[in-house]
């Protein structure tokens, strides 16, 4: 090799964050367990064992297939998978179930598709030939569960049911919105720089490039009325926000996405006895269920 090759990097920042996580969850798991009054089982060592595992696997396949991607998200992302498996395992420990034990082997497929597309998709600016198509299929994912219901959580309108398995296709939406609309910021991105009205100092868009936002505002808005679910479409439309600041870096479209998004959660306030009663129950949480509206039975479910 000639010494202008470029050397592939050793990705340590990524594993020295991977042992940082890896370390937080072993402390998670043991206070858990000391604050039940619990002796350290074997369960402990398979959450842990399983966690150091599948994320030094991921770590490898990265340092192959990817070397040069961020060395960040990963770490991000077993972390967030750690404090999942910390409160799963706490409902074991209530309820006597070993639900901690499928969330490992869910995480072993996640990870498994993660290193496929990977070693698959060898240029993710590929994508950008068929983002209009992803688009569309993502609304469809979105969208499906009100035509296709499932008995499961009837109250939120957010799985399917496929044979014996269930899934949230919502979840597969969520990644291809968000390819479509980071593909729109790429070609429109001069667009939504051009500055349009100017109040209170600060530079706001033309309404015509509102345009996308507004849209996305109006689905969301749309899906959670009727799946009765608002977490997934409030992280969407955040997300795209976001996605805009750092394209455009004016503070205008956070002012928008501030304001749609009161003036969103006020209209799905009024209108679902659900987030009335969550709302009360924020303000008081031991606050009796009588206090808000237990006519419907989606009052009750939190």
């Amino acid at each position: 090799m000639s010494d202008t090759a470029v050397k592939r990097p050793l990705r340590v920042k990524e594993m020295l964050l991977l042992l940082l996580s890896a370390g937080l969850l072993l402390l998670a798991l043991v206070s858990l367990e000391l604050a039940q009054g619990n002796s350290l089982t074997t369960d402990v060592l398979y959450i842990i064992g399983g966690f150091i595992v599948t994320f030094s696997v991921a770590h490898i396949a990265l340092t192959f297939l990817a070397p040069w991607s961020d060395q960040v998200m990963l770490p991000v992302a077993a972390t967030l998978n750690g404090l999942g498996l910390v409160m799963i395992h706490r409902l074991d420990l209530a309820n006597d179930t070993g639900l901690v034990r499928n969330q490992i082997m869910w995480t072993i497929l996640g990870v498994a598709m993660f290193i496929g597309v990977i070693a698959v998709l060898r240029d993710h600016r590929s994508l950008s030939k068929y983002s209009y198509i992803l688009g569309l299929v993502g609304l469809v994912l979105l969208a499906l569960p009100l035509v296709w219901p499932s008995s499961i959580n009837a109250d939120a309108r957010i799985w399917i049911s496929i044979g014996p398995f269930s899934v949230q296709p919502g979840e597969f939406a969520k990644v291809l919105l968000l390819i479509f609309f980071a593909q729109l910021l790429v070609n429109k991105r001069s667009l939504f720089n051009v500055a349009g009205k100017r109040f209170l100092g600060i530079d706001f868009p033309r309404l015509r490039d509102l345009g996308p936002i507004l849209l996305i505002w109006g689905v969301a808005t749309v899906i959670m009325a009727a799946q009765n679910d608002f977490g997934p479409a409030l992280l969407l439309f955040g997300t795209v926000l976001a996605m805009l600041y750092i394209a455009t870096a004016r503070g205008s479209w956070l002012i928008i996405g501030l304001g749609l998004v009161a003036i969103g959660g006020v209209g799905v306030y009024q209108v679902s006895s659900k987030i009335q009663a969550r709302v009360a129950h924020f303000l008081d949480p031991i606050v009796p269920t009588t206090r808000a509206d237990t006519s419907s039975p989606r009052a009750c479910s939190a």
